[in-house]
């Protein structure tokens, strides 16, 4: 999210200039924010604490109307939902959060707003749009006909964003990357279901048990006549409606994505149940065993432990996470360890003697029939530099069905930086796509040094080839 904005900024337009599966608005807004402060590390991973920040708060207002102890400790949750994706501007937290304060606004009657945040969602990701809508009709159902007008009027107005791409792109193209090849993604990248191992497979059915005792709780909020049904049946609808990134890919950072809400409201739920049983029990001991039971299964979940652990330790200054910094033409990026930093800053400084600025500079990986990942940070890197493909973020579908516009984005390249893949997974990347591109590299480009992990190809001399 710092290449892909960057160029929107230089006048390129999303899936007409470059590939991207996701809403235009996920670039538009950081590039605004890049147009006012600059294109640097901080500026993204302070608009990813905005997102991630917007969608705790929203969570915890959510769940406000059971008690400041009940929202703190589901906000808390939420953030530990989100925190797994680093603080990286992922279009999904910030779509979520949006589809999240749209019902709550709803359920506030302030229906013209809910409409406005809810069409923004999905200029952010329009595969929410099942979530969204289904959240908002147990909520839209106790409103009168001219009050759904407004509400409407609201949605339209925030899908104005997505009809102008629709307008800049075209219809074909714009049904090709929001419908055809987002499917395709799907069967690329699936993992089996549940996944391997008790935790795994504990956090896998989670959010589906939450889900379910959200959705039982707001009908005994019904039941009793209680007003809150509405805005709880609404909230299970929303966590169900993020199943189908469970589905997509059943990793611990999918799952992640998908219980943010069903799991971090799980002690509304259960305040819900408990309040209303024939024996009450303070809801304050509710609460807290409710808390320490979710604890524990974190606790299981080594994921999202580990991501906590060592951001606390970075955060303490105790031990260097990503911390070894990389600078290049004004810019910073960080590092696992000072090798990986030195080889590509030496890789770096190859691509400035090779070619002067304003050439064209292709990232992929190293086996170019597997295109499962690119170090698309290299291009934010070479801000001098123009990237030579429109796959700055690959994925195994550009090589498996767009081996010949690959191989033509390289024969266009001055120079080229290869790195190892390091997915191995019982999917689609596993099968070979087109060697179109591996067959330009060798036909156009000799080797020009290799550091550490970081291949450089530069065109190879007239009347030679790198065979």
């Amino acid at each position: 999210m710092m290449a892909l904005p960057e160029r929107v900024l230089h006048g390129a337009v999303a899936n007409r200039d470059f590939a991207y599966f996701y809403g235009p608005t996920s670039l538009w807004l950081p590039a605004v924010v890049y147009k006012l402060v600059g294109v640097s590390i901080t500026a993204e991973r302070l608009i990813g604490f905005g997102y991630q920040a917007g969608l705790a708060f929203g969570v915890y207002a959510a769940a406000l109307r059971w008690g400041r102890l009940c929202a703190g400790t589901c906000g808390v949750l939420a953030a530990l939902m989100v925190v797994i994706g680093d603080l990286n501007a992922l279009p999904w937290v910030a779509a979520v959060a949006l589809v999240l304060w749209a019902l709550l606004m709803s359920s506030r009657r302030r229906l013209l707003l809910a409409g406005l945040l809810l069409g923004l969602a999905l200029t952010f990701r329009t595969d929410l749009v099942v979530a969204g809508v289904l959240s908002q009709l147990p909520v839209l159902a106790g409103f009168s006909w001219s009050q759904r007008r407004r509400f409407g009027l609201g949605f339209v107005l925030g899908l104005l964003p997505l009809a102008y791409h629709l307008i800049e792109i075209g219809v074909p193209t714009f049904l090709r990357a929001f419908v055809l090849d987002p499917f395709r993604l799907r069967n690329e990248r699936h993992l089996p279901i549940p996944p391997a191992g008790l935790a795994s497979a504990i956090w896998f059915f989670l959010p589906f048990a939450a889900t379910a005792l959200l959705a039982f709780a707001g009908w005994v909020l019904r039941s009793h006549d209680d007003d809150r049904w509405r805005l709880t049946i609404g909230l299970a609808l929303l966590g169900g409606g993020l199943f189908h990134e469970i589905f997509q890919r059943a990793d611990a950072f999918h799952i992640a994505n998908a219980a943010s809400i069903s799991v971090a409201l799980l002690p509304v739920a259960g305040t819900v149940l408990f309040t209303w049983m024939p024996a009450r029990i303070p809801v304050a001991h509710l609460v807290g065993a409710g808390a320490a039971f979710l604890l524990v299964l974190l606790l299981a979940w080594s994921p999202v432990t580990d991501v906590a652990y060592h951001k606390a330790r970075w955060g303490l200054g105790i031990k260097p996470f990503y911390t070894w910094p990389l600078q290049s033409e004004g810019r910073t990026y960080y590092y696992f360890t000072p090798e990986e930093s030195s080889a590509l800053a030496a890789t770096l400084r190859t691509i400035h003697r090779l070619a002067p600025p304003g050439s064209r500079v292709f990232v992929g990986p190293l086996d170019l029939l597997h295109t499962v990942y690119a170090e698309s940070e290299i291009y934010y890197l070479l801000p001098g530099y123009l990237p030579a493909t429109r796959f700055v973020d690959m994925h195994p579908g550009v090589g498996l069905y767009h081996g010949r516009q690959l191989a033509s984005d390289l024969a266009s390249a001055d120079v080229v930086i290869l790195t190892p893949g390091f997915f191995n997974e019982p999917n689609l990347s596993r099968k070979p796509g087109s060697t179109d591109a591996e067959e330009r590299l060798v036909l156009d480009f000799c080797p020009a040094g290799t550091y550490e992990r970081f291949h450089v190809y530069a065109r190879c001399p007239e009347g030679t080839s790198g065979r």
